[in-house]
């Protein structure tokens, strides 16, 4: 039985769960039918995500926060393409943050989003959703590749949204000497041990804050600036 909410949800997860459902109620994709409607919330589920991420790119700037950016999934891709650079940079940027995360010592897992994954598993989620799909979906084989490729997507999905699901944003001007580290170690020109060194001078804690009325608090073992 799939329980199926009467309403959509804008929550990151919504989708996954539903589609898990289609996917495990298809008895390991002998029901070609049940994939399809798997298929088609999971690549929901990749747009959601991708949505997530530009929004959190495009921040407040009018410049990249346009709506119709919403109707075309490439649209999107370029979009963070755009705001946050190619791959090495996005993956960069991630390595940057988990480094103040270990140094808190915070076991925390933040994936690091691969934008050309989720791109190449939204053509496989449409290519279950068109007519071809339909056409062929009982030749032999077909059906099993089909399940095992949308199985791994869904393990895509629940490792994206477990943990973490943010987009690091350097400062600018907050704290230069920061600043310019960050921009160093994106071009590559410095490295983890320069970022270990930095922290280890500069002292470390942090402190987490929401965006309701719940009060802040401190998180992860603080660690004083290194005495000159």
């Amino acid at each position: 039985m799939i329980d199926i909410p009467d309403n959509r949800s804008t929550e990151l997860r919504h989708h996954i769960d539903l589609g898990r459902q289609w996917l495990d109620a298809n008895n390991g994709g002998t029901r070609t039918t049940l994939l399809s409607y798997a298929a088609f919330e999971f690549r929901f589920a990749i747009e959601r995500l991708a949505v997530h991420y530009w929004l959190q790119l495009a921040g407040d700037d009018p410049q990249h926060g346009d709506v119709r950016t919403l109707r075309s999934f490439k649209r999107l891709e370029q979009k963070i393409y755009e705001l946050a650079g190619n791959q090495l940079l996005i993956n960069r940027n991630y390595e940057l943050t988990r480094c103040f995360f270990e140094s808190l010592g915070l076991e925390i897992h933040f994936p690091t989003p691969s934008v050309g994954k989720l791109a190449e598993h939204w053509h496989s989620c449409s290519e279950l959703c068109h007519i071809a799909w339909t056409l062929f979906s009982e030749v032999e084989g077909n059906s099993d590749h089909a399940f095992k490729e949308l199985t791994e997507i869904h393990h895509y999905l629940i490792d994206q949204v477990s943990g973490i699901t943010g987009w690091p944003m350097v400062p600018n001007s907050e704290c230069p000497e920061y600043a310019l580290l960050a921009k160093r170690f994106m071009s590559g020109e410095a490295g983890v041990e320069d970022v270990k060194e930095y922290i280890k001078r500069k002292g470390i804690w942090a402190k987490v804050e929401y965006p309701d009325e719940r009060p802040s608090h401190f998180v992860g073992t603080p660690a004083p600036p290194e005495s000159n």
